[in-house]
């Protein structure tokens, strides 16, 4: 498990990258045309990040930062719903 680490890493870290990215871009679309899909792509791939970060946690038992994340991911989930 040990040297699955920095790989695991570096895939949460360009995820959250591009998640920002998108959300930013769309974001800035939504507010000038009122069209949400890249921000709804943004906040996807922001629910999946959150869904890997919520699955290390359970990997390494850490239960109390896996219950911090349930809050985020219902804001995630919150996103995804009205930007559909």
């Amino acid at each position: 498990m040990k040297h699955i680490v920095p790989i695991m890493l570096a895939i949460v870290t360009v995820l959250e990258l591009i998640a920002g990215v998108l959300c930013l871009v769309g974001g800035i679309i939504v507010a000038a045309t009122g069209y949400g899909a890249i921000a709804f792509i943004g906040v996807f791939f922001a629910t999946v990040n959150i869904l890997l970060l919520f699955f290390g946690q359970r990997l390494a038992k850490d239960y109390e930062g896996a219950a911090v994340l349930a809050g985020y991911f219902l804001l995630c989930i919150f996103g995804l719903y009205f930007l559909r």
